[in-house]
């Protein structure tokens, strides 16, 4: 009796071991069979997909607006000066456009104001190198004072430094 009932016990474990080992296989997977031949493959993937970006570059404008998009693709090739993306300006709202408008004319001034100041300049460093080339005529023949050809000299030296910052003056304000 014992021993029946120990095979009864190694039947049921085996029973159950077996259930188990079916209930827990994988399910089989669905698959095409197709006769196989020599052709080109075709398949395309359509979907709205995400990138994200390794290395950043900043892209800088002077004025806010609308980029449009890139005609580049990945690894293609840029070369210097091409144009890699046009921005649309924004519409400027009445304010901002009249605040523009204000400093292009402060801008357009401002050169103006440079330009008579460059001419001051000019006309005084030519006044003051005719009162040099005078003073060393006067310094040859014992006329003047040495002190006093000196300042002219100086004067003169002078007049070409303010003319040269004067000329830069004019080139930052057409700037």
């Amino acid at each position: 009796m014992a021993f029946a009932r120990g095979r009864v016990r190694i039947v049921v474990g085996v029973l159950a071991v077996g259930a188990l080992l079916v209930f827990l296989r994988p399910s089989p997977l669905p698959v095409t069979v197709a006769r196989v031949e020599r052709r080109a493959m075709r398949e395309t993937v359509d979907g709205v997909g995400w990138t994200r970006v390794r290395d950043r570059y900043t892209v800088s404008a002077p004025a806010a607006g609308r980029l449009g998009r890139t005609p580049l693709r990945e690894g293609d090739s840029v070369a210097r000066g091409q144009v890699i993306a046009h921005l649309d300006p924004a519409p400027l709202d009445a304010r901002t456009r009249a605040a523009a408008i204000a400093a292009v004319g402060r801008a357009e001034d401002a050169e103006r104001v440079a330009r008579a100041t460059m001419v001051g300049a000019r006309n005084a460093a030519e006044q003051a190198h005719r009162a040099r080339a005078r003073a060393q005529e006067l310094d040859r023949s014992g006329m003047i004072a040495k002190e006093e050809r000196e300042r002219l000299e100086l004067a003169a030296a002078t007049a070409d430094r303010g003319l040269e910052a004067a000329d830069f003056a004019a080139q930052a304000a057409t700037h």
